[in-house]
């Protein structure tokens, strides 16, 4: 059985792909190693699979943000009357 080690993907930063997604993933199994290049299409794919997790992701980091800053304010107390 082939399991996933590596998963990389980036934006190429410079040259006639620049712009374009690329990447590589990397599985190993008991008879060694495979990796495989990913072109633009399949590192599209694979990014639009793991949208929802860093929608989700993104949530919670925001909340807890949120949650953060608002403890490390200090409290207005209201005037006496």
């Amino acid at each position: 059985m082939m399991n996933l080690n590596k998963l990389y993907i980036s934006r190429t930063e410079w040259g006639a792909a620049k712009g374009k997604l690329q990447g590589n993933v990397e599985f190993i199994g008991p008879n060694g190693k495979v990796e495989l290049p990913l072109d633009e299409e399949l590192s599209k794919q694979i990014v639009s699979l793991c949208a929802d997790g860093i929608v989700r992701m993104s949530r919670s980091i925001a909340t807890e943000l949120t949650a953060d800053t608002l403890d490390s304010t200090p409290q207005i107390e209201a005037p006496a009357v």
